[in-house]
């Protein structure tokens, strides 16, 4: 991937991000509903995470 995809993807992942604390927001007590969003959250959290290390590959 160039270095401008990788910043389209990490652009998406973090409105992805948004999108999900936004939801959490909302949830209120629904506790099924909550948990599925807080490990979307956590996956979220991860590719920031993987994309991170390839782009600092990549300028290496």
């Amino acid at each position: 991937m160039s270095e401008e995809e990788l910043k389209e993807v990490m652009n998406d992942i973090l409105e992805l991000e948004k999108l999900i604390a936004k939801m959490l927001g909302k949830v209120g007590n629904n506790l099924m509903l909550r948990a599925n969003l807080e490990q979307m959250l956590a996956i979220v959290n991860y590719m920031k995470y993987s994309l991170r290390m390839d782009m600092t590959e990549e300028e290496q």
